[in-house]
């Protein structure tokens, strides 16, 4: 027999698509809906999505019941008056089903009270906000290929279970057995329930003073390298969820970043073959650089931007010294110095657009927190390390280049900015590199990045 309030049910009934911004009403409502619809269920006289997720078959929960629950519900609000406001009403089954899977999480004083996009990620991401007794939290809804959600999924669980501070899947708990995933969204709590505003936002509520701004990117590196020690150590956790963790591969990222960023439509595969063929020299190049490292592989976030660093509310607070982490979709196994170079660039850039007196802190004073954690967590895990400070200097000329361009940005005057920004960041770090043997690397990197990206770069 069907459990029409399992979270398996439940999720199959939740279209990311109905789930609209905007304020919900704050009533009693819902728990007349669901009594009513669930006692319908029972009985078989509405139908109800598939037990699959409803993905290629009916999914309408209310069937023809329908104008009981909306009556309800627009009597209700024409009573007080709010008939006519912009607001959404729980007559939305993916509403219901929705409230119903968290009041399967977090208790029966579960009532959803807003829904906001979240623009910061690069997925399409819903805030949902909710009232439970007298606090309000939150989660976030996120949509993707199922196959890939179920390896998302099972990534936050694993890492969940190592102590770091990240998303926690609701509705669905990975299995060592069995981890298909029907559904094409996924609900995250954990340290998302108590977000404050975006990191970038922390960094304009900071923008007169500077030191400040940068404590909190300290704070940030040192849980960089307590994660980069903790899932290496972990790692026999993920292949027993199934989970495969490629290896960085420096070719794919200037494919995927630099070379698309250089075309008038990334999404055409003719044209970004071609600019590929001229690009080649430059991928050898910097294949031959990264491969020179020395130092430890780890297993990284790979894509640490600054719209995947979650603040935490403590109370009516924002931490300034206590951060998570989300969107693992890219883990892979790179150098140590990969996720402190790809944060600190996207860091940097962002305080020194948003800050109103100078901020000219540098990666190497970042880097002493970076290395004094990382050394202490890993001699506390017993984990054997080799840092080296060309490795550094390599992964800081190739984030650089690969952040050189952006495929998704339109605007010109903001792409010859970016990519003027991170030219500058490129040269200086081939410039150290330089006296440590590098210097024909430089130079056919230079050259090539010159040749390639001259339309937007200055003289």
């Amino acid at each position: 027999m069907v459990d029409f309030m399992s979270d398996e049910y439940l999720m199959g009934g939740i279209s990311f698509d109905k789930l609209k911004p905007g304020r919900y009403v704050e009533d009693n409502s819902l728990n007349v809906m669901c009594a009513n619809t669930l006692e319908s269920l029972s009985r078989g006289t509405t139908r109800g999505p598939s037990i699959k997720g409803g993905h290629g078959g009916s999914n309408e929960i209310f069937g023809g019941d329908t104008g009981i629950i909306k009556s309800y519900i627009e009597g209700n609000l024409s009573s007080r008056g709010e008939s006519k406001k912009p607001t959404h009403t729980k007559d939305n089954k993916t509403i219901v089903y929705l409230e119903c899977l968290l009041k399967n999480a977090y208790g029966d004083g579960v009532e959803i009270t807003n829904i906001e996009d979240l623009p910061t990620t690069r997925k399409d991401v819903k805030k949902v906000y909710f009232k439970n007794g007298n606090k309000l939290s939150q989660v976030w809804i996120f949509k993707s290929e199922p196959k890939i959600t179920a390896r998302e999924l099972a990534i936050y669980h694993v890492i969940n279970q190592q102590g770091i501070h990240t998303g926690k899947p609701i509705g669905f708990t990975p299995s060592r057995d069995n981890n298909e995933y029907p559904f094409d969204i996924a609900i995250l709590g954990g340290v998302v329930e108590h977000a404050g505003d975006s990191y970038n936002k922390l960094i304009q509520n900071m923008k007169y003073s500077p030191n400040n701004v940068f404590k909190t990117a300290e704070q940030i590196v040192k849980t960089i390298a307590e994660y980069q020690v903790k899932l290496t150590i972990a790692q026999h956790a993920f292949r027993e969820f199934g989970v495969y963790i490629p290896q960085a591969d420096p070719e794919k990222e200037l494919i995927d970043r630099f070379v698309k960023g250089l075309v008038d439509n990334p999404n055409n595969e003719a044209e970004v073959e071609e600019k590929t063929k001229q690009s080649l020299e430059l991928i050898s190049a910097c294949k031959r650089l990264y491969q020179k490292q020395g130092g430890t592989k780890v297993i990284s976030h790979g894509d640490i931007h600054t719209g995947n660093i979650v603040t935490i509310k403590d109370g009516y607070d924002i931490r300034t010294d206590n951060f998570g982490i989300i969107d693992w979709e890219t883990i892979m196994e790179d150098n140590n110095f990969a996720d402190f170079q790809d944060f600190w660039i996207h860091h940097q850039r962002t305080a020194q657009g948003l800050c109103a007196l100078s901020y000219d802190y540098t990666a190497e004073e970042a880097a002493q927190s970076y290395i004094s954690n990382y050394e202490r967590v890993a001699k506390e895990c017993g984990l054997e390390y080799n840092l080296k400070s060309e490795d550094f200097l390599i992964q800081g000329a190739l984030w650089n280049l690969y952040e050189m361009f952006d495929p998704v940005r339109t605007d010109e005057k903001d792409i010859r900015e970016k990519a003027n920004y991170h030219h500058r960041g490129l040269i200086k770090s081939l410039a150290a590199l330089e006296p440590l043997g590098f210097r024909e690397d430089a130079g056919l990197i230079l050259h090539h990045v010159g040749k390639l990206a001259k339309d937007y770069l200055k003289n």
